[in-house]
């Protein structure tokens, strides 16, 4: 996934599939856990779909090298 237009309500996310609306994602954002709702996607070409996702709690510190192992 690549994210742009992150702001403190949400993000815009690059995906090589397509999202459901109201699906739930559990986004790794700046070493902070960060539960997100799909709120729309539309495909941007074949094999890529753009969405927007909003904030659905404060961001949770984490420990990336416990989350890789």
């Amino acid at each position: 996934m690549v994210t742009s237009d992150l702001s403190r309500g949400g993000v815009s996310i690059l995906n090589r599939g397509e999202l459901v609306p109201g699906q739930q994602l559990l986004l790794l954002l700046n070493d902070k856990n960060q539960m997100a709702e799909v709120r729309w996607c539309c495909r941007v070409w074949d094999g890529l779909f753009a969405a927007g996702c909003k904030f659905l709690s404060d961001p949770e510190a984490v420990d990336v090298n416990e989350q890789l192992l």
